[in-house]
Order: C-alpha cells, then sequence, then structure tokens
C-alpha cells in the first residue's frame, strides 16, 4: 500500500492537486503509524494539517490533529498533543457533518488530558461525546466512552466504579458481538 500511495503522490504533486496530496500523506502517516514508524508518521501528519489549514478544510485538518495527538501521546509528548487538538477543534464548527470527526477527536483529546492526569476534563470530554452519539446511535463510540471511562477510573483508584463500567461494556460489547470495541 506504502509504494501506491507513494506513486499516487507524485502524481498529485505534479498535477498540483493539494487535497489528493494532503489525503495520501494523511493516509501514509496512519500506514506508518501502524508500523510504529512515529516519525515518519508525524511528519505525513503535519504535512497533511498544513495543507489542509491553507486551504480552508479545517475538519481535514482536525483529522490530520487527531492523528498527531495519537503519535505525540505514544511519544509521551501530551501537552503538545493536547495543545494541537484544541487548535484545531477551535476552528470547526460541529454539525451533523462534522460530528464523527469531532468524536474522535474529542476521544483523542479525552486521552490526552487522562494522560496528564485531569481525569475530571477528561470526563466531561466524553459527557459531550456521548450527548453526540446517543443522537445518532453511534454505539461505538458510546461503548469507547464506557470503556475509557472505566480505565480513567482505575487509574483514579476507584476500582469499585470502574469494574461496574467495565463490566458492562463488556456485556454491551459481547450482546454487539462485536468485541473488538473493548480493544481500547
Amino acid at each position: 500500500a506504502r509504494y501506491f500511495y507513494s506513486e499516487a503522490l507524485k502524481i498529485y504533486q505534479e498535477t498540483g492537486n493539494k487535497q489528493g496530496v494532503s489525503a495520501i500523506n494523511n493516509n501514509l502517516g496512519l500506514i506508518f503509524q501502524e508500523t510504529a514508524h512515529f516519525d515518519e508518521a508525524l511528519k505525513c501528519f503535519q504535512i497533511s494539517m498544513q495543507m489542509d489549514e491553507e486551504m480552508g478544510d479545517y475538519v481535514g485538518a482536525l483529522n490530520s490533529a487527531s492523528n498527531i495527538s495519537i503519535i505525540l501521546n505514544y511519544k509521551g509528548r501530551y501537552t503538545e498533543g493536547l495543545r494541537i487538538i484544541e487548535e484545531a477543534l477551535s476552528k470547526v464548527k460541529i454539525n451533523s457533518e462534522t460530528e464523527d470527526i469531532y468524536c474522535r477527536a474529542m476521544i483523542n483529546h479525552a486521552t490526552n488530558l487522562a494522560d496528564l492526569k485531569r481525569y475530571k476534563e477528561a470526563m466531561e470530554d466524553y459527557t459531550k461525546i456521548e450527548e453526540v452519539a446517543k443522537r445518532r446511535g453511534w454505539n461505538g463510540y458510546l461503548l469507547n466512552c464506557k470503556v475509557n471511562r472505566g480505565a480513567h477510573l482505575v487509574n483514579m483508584g476507584k476500582y469499585s466504579e470502574a469494574e461496574k463500567l467495565l463490566n458492562e461494556a463488556a456485556a454491551e460489547a459481547e450482546e454487539s458481538e462485536n468485541l473488538s470495541l473493548l480493544s481500547n
């Protein structure tokens, strides 16, 4: 896949297709991320975010910022990841067309907050995500929030609350026959 993306990138660069260049860089970043080449992934996501911002595509930039925050978390650079995702979130108007990327970005934002031991703020993020997810019927996001809340409760030493929440999440995942939802 990396070879074909690289070839497509050349074509988009030669033809001046900025949207294509941005999308390919984001996709290459995902490949590098999955193969634990985090520095290369970060470079690709940064190129994509910068190009999206230059084109005024703040939703695309939020997608890249969300990916950047994941990489920065892997590298232990939580504050920097938080700043980047907050800047990108501030530029996106939330509506029915942007709610999916908003939820995804907010999950990463909450993770950054929790990594900085700012659990109360992380829990507030999950409440915002759950409001959208309930209205839209997005059970995957609801379950993701439940699992993440449970993990944060463990980190906060609230073991009985965490156990209850994580058991609920496990039962919901089993009922939906999608145990991969518990992989966070």
